[in-house]
Order: structure tokens, then C-alpha cells, then sequence
């Protein structure tokens, strides 16, 4: 593309990618964006920690004090007046701003865009759903008219999947729109040969939270124990923190399955570690109630992992899933015990299944996701 933009990437703590799939999101498409050659500024909270290094590619990185940290994971929300932010654009000559979510900064970028008549974008992971997800339905049908409130003031929306899009359809929004997916780099997530592993491992990638609902393996892995069809060589992964954590732990010691179940604690995301993990899994486990997309599920698939994920309404996860794992009842660990019995003694369909997982992966190339969101830019800038 001959076109390069000066591109004003506005998200929260970028320097913290605890924080979930978006953030690490934000992260890829910037850096990904500024080896395609354009310039990229940076505006963020103050970083916590000395992790410039990792965004070398920032023509400059503009960082601002946040709020008190929110919640269980310590979400770091920023503010800053509009007229800074219009004195920084005007200064920086940006062309687009590119926002993340519609966060406690949104309405302050959009006000300062609009007084220079910026194009601004945001790539929406947000599920209306998920922000008040034990709340009564008329509380989250609130959140969600406070959402397309902020999202009617952009000039573009963009979501990860067809899935989140349909979300918003009864919002009528009449900006463009598209979906475009986070996509897998698979020079980083690649097969491995499992070879004669001596164990079978199922593995899940998450945050330990209620949302994430990792209880239900455990709950799967108990009753293959209590029925007597716990194979000796079965063993499970988690690789995840916070808040359900000790819980977990206490279940674990509870059902006997200490020998059986290791929790790794976070691991860096697209690290070595973390491929290696992918890579000596047997099948890798999501039973999220709430999924915008699943990352983690298109990672294990590059990596060779059959999949068994939660058909849960609010999860665009179970999308993934086509002859290469099954999907469950996300409150029924029955049915997930089950499934895990058939695929850890059947070697041969997990083969079968690794094959079409590889496949799939395929269909999410982050180079055609980078080349997408080029174009979609480029549509609201005119040279």
C-alpha cells in the first residue's frame, strides 16, 4: 500500500498485557503497522515498568497518569483534557486516530478529533454482555445504549469477529463498519511433532476468572476420577492468574487431582514458553462463557491442538471449532468429561483432529488481518 499514514494509536496501560486479548491486540496491530511503514504515536498512561524497549517502533509515545486501578486486575484507565489531546494531534500532523475501546480517554479523543475534523476509528473488543455479565438483563441492556452512545460518535468501528459485529446490529450505527479478525502469526505458533508423548495434557490459556468458568474442567477432571475413568496418563495445564486462582487451587487439593493438574501462572504472550506449552498439549480446553473471539483458540490450532470449546451464546469461540475438536455445554461437566474421555483414548481421531486444526489456522493469517485494517484506514483519509 503507497499510502502511509501518521496514525495516533490511543489505548489504556499498553505496557501491561495482563490485561486481556485487546490490549494485546493494540499492541500487534501497531507494531505490525509501523514495519509496514507507518508512523505510529503512541498515547498511554504512564508506564509501570521500564518496557519502552517494546514499543521501539513508536515515532513517540505520549504517557499521561492514570485513575486508581479498578478491579480485580488492576485496569489502569488514564485521562487527559481534549485540548491536549487536540494540541497533540495538531502538533503530530495525524492523519487518523486509531482507538482500542471506548474507554474513560474515548470521549476525550473523539472530542479532539472532531475539532480538527480527524477521522477517528475504534476496533471494538467490547461485549456488552460481559461488562455486567451476573447483573439483570435490564442492567446490561443500559451498559450496552451507553456503549453505542460512545461508538455513534466514531467515524468507524471495527470488531474482531462477524460475531460481535451482529452484537450491535439493533444499535443501527451508520458508520462503516467490518470485521476483522486478530489473527495468528504463524511464523511464531507452529506445530510441533507430538510424538509418542508419555502424557496426555489438556490445556487452558486464561485468566482465572468466573467469566473464563475454568472450575468446569476440574469438575470434568472429578468425575472421570470418581467414575474410575481417569486415565493414569492424563494431565492438565493452566496457564492463567488472578482472582479464581487460590480457588482453584483449593478444588484441585479437594477433588485429589494435585498429581494431575499444574498451574504455570501467566506466560509472556507470544514467548517461547507459551508456544512450547501450546506445542506439547494433547487438546486444548475453552470453556469461556465470553469470548469476543479467542486468540488463545487460534493459537492452539497453529500449534496442532485438537479443541474442545464451550458453545456458550455470548462466546464467538465455538466458531472455531469445524471437525477439529467438539464443543460442550459450558455448565455441564458431564458432557466435557465425556469428550475428554473419547479423545484421550482415541489417538487416532486426535490426529485426525490436529490436521484440521492446522488447516484452519491457516484461515486466520495476522498478515491478512494487517492488510485489512491498512485498507479500512486508508478509507477515511484522503491525500
Amino acid at each position: 500500500m503507497s499510502q502511509k499514514l501518521r496514525i495516533a494509536i490511543v489505548c489504556d496501560a499498553i505496557d501491561d498485557s495482563a490485561l486481556g486479548g485487546s490490549f494485546i491486540s493494540g499492541k500487534r496491530f501497531a507494531a505490525w503497522l509501523a514495519k509496514a511503514g507507518h508512523e505510529i504515536v503512541r498515547i498511554t498512561s504512564k508506564f509501570r515498568e521500564n518496557r519502552k524497549e517494546e514499543f521501539s517502533y513508536a515515532k513517540k509515545i505520549y504517557e499521561f497518569p492514570h485513575l486508581p486501578k479498578i478491579g480485580a486486575y488492576g485496569v489502569r484507565f488514564w485521562y487527559t483534557s481534549a485540548a491536549r489531546l487536540t494540541k497533540i494531534f495538531q502538533s503530530e500532523n495525524i492523519d487518523i486516530v486509531y482507538s482500542i475501546h471506548p474507554a474513560i480517554l474515548a470521549r476525550q479523543a473523539v472530542r479532539a478529533a472532531k475539532r480538527l475534523h480527524i477521522p477517528i476509528v475504534s476496533h471494538s473488543h467490547t461485549l456488552p454482555d460481559l461488562i455486567l455479565p451476573w447483573f439483570p438483563l435490564f442492567l446490561v441492556k443500559i451498559v450496552k445504549k451507553v456503549l453505542a452512545f460512545l461508538y455513534k460518535r466514531y467515524d468507524g468501528i471495527i470488531y474482531p469477529t462477524e460475531f460481535l459485529l451482529q452484537k450491535y446490529r439493533d444499535c443501527y450505527f451508520k458508520m462503516p463498519q467490518v470485521a476483522i479478525g486478530n489473527g495468528v502469526d504463524t511464523a511464531i505458533f507452529t506445530p510441533s511433532e507430538k510424538g509418542n508423548n508419555e502424557h496426555f495434557t489438556l490445556l487452558s490459556v486464561a485468566r482465572l476468572e468466573q467469566a473464563k468458568n475454568p472450575i468446569v474442567i476440574l469438575d470434568a477432571l472429578h468425575i472421570l476420577h470418581t467414575q474410575k475413568k481417569l486415565e493414569k496418563h492424563i494431565r492438565c495445564i493452566f496457564v492463567g492468574s488472578w482472582p479464581l486462582e487460590k480457588k482453584l487451587h483449593n478444588i484441585t487439593a479437594e477433588y485429589g487431582l494435585t498429581d494431575i493438574v499444574t498451574f504455570t501462572w501467566r506466560l509472556p504472550a507470544a514467548s517461547a514458553r507459551i508456544v512450547k506449552t501450546y506445542q506439547n498439549a494433547s487438546v486444548f480446553v475453552l470453556p469461556s462463557l465470553f469470548e469476543t473471539e479467542g486468540m488463545v483458540a487460534m493459537e492452539a490450532m497453529a500449534c496442532w491442538c485438537p479443541l474442545l470449546v464451550a458453545n456458550s451464546p455470548s462466546s464467538a469461540a465455538k466458531d472455531f471449532v469445524h471437525n477439529n475438536g467438539y464443543t460442550f455445554d459450558p455448565h455441564n461437566a458431564q458432557e466435557l468429561a465425556d469428550k475428554i474421555e473419547k479423545l484421550s483414548t482415541n489417538s487416532d481421531l486426535c490426529e485426525i483432529m490436529r490436521n484440521v486444526s492446522i488447516e484452519e489456522a491457516q484461515k486466520y493469517s495476522f498478515t491478512t488481518s494487517v492488510e485489512k485494517l491498512e485498507s479500512f484506514l486508508s478509507s477515511f483519509v484522503s491525500k
